[in-house]
Order: C-alpha cells, then structure tokens, then sequence
C-alpha cells in the first residue's frame, strides 16, 4: 500500500487543475537510473497501463505497474516547499541506499531491508 499525505493530494489535484485534466491518473514508477540504480519517475496520464494496479486515496488515482509495486509497498509519498519549490518527498521503508544528490536509491532483498528517506521529483 501506498499512503498519500494531504499535501501531496493537494499537489497532484494542483498538477491537475493547471492542465486541465481533473480525471487523470499520477503514475508512480520506479526506473533503472541515478547512483544507486533506482530512481522514482512521476507523470500524469490520461488511463493506466494494462499491466497497473490503481490506488485510490484522497481523491487521486495513482496508477502502479505491477513490476513497481514491490519496490514502493508501504512508502509514503509527502509534498513540501521549500525556497527553491516545491517537491514531492518519499519516504520508502524498501530503500536501503541514497545517492547524496537525493534523487536515486537502492533497495536490498527482502529479508535485509530497513528503510529511509528520498527527496526527489519536483513537478
């Protein structure tokens, strides 16, 4: 499961109303890329792939491969401005690694992971 805190709900729906699709789903993946091998890639999308499972929360559909609901079970997915903008924040029991940049992590096999922090994906 994937937990959306209000002000990540507040931002998406925000994403939303500025292009002018109110029905559009934010897809979370994760891809191959960065120092640690992992990075997060965020967009809105018009449906969801066949291959994605949806999340509803708040009012957001979040569209989810199957292949990436694995690597984000339980991460918690948070929105913050700061004075260079805004970014969505993760927080991701199944990262072990970050890259010092923010922006990459690695997961460890299932029976070692821990758990930290990753700021990364300003919209």
């Amino acid at each position: 499961m994937i937990h959306l805190s209000a002000r990540a709900a507040a931002e998406i729906h925000r994403m939303q109303n500025q292009r002018r699709q109110p029905d559009s789903y934010f897809r979370l993946n994760v891809l191959t890329g960065g120092c640690q091998g992992l990075r997060y890639d965020i967009q809105l999308v018009e449906q969801p792939n066949p291959d994605e499972q949806v999340i509803r929360q708040q009012g957001v559909a979040i569209a989810v491969s199957d292949r990436t609901i694995l690597q984000v079970t339980g991460l918690q997915l948070d929105f913050a401005d700061d004075l260079m903008g805004g970014a969505f924040q993760f927080q991701n029991p199944q990262a072990v690694k970050l890259c010092d940049c923010g922006n990459s992590f690695a997961i460890a096999p299932p029976t070692t992971r821990t758990g930290t922090s990753i700021v990364a994906c300003r919209p």
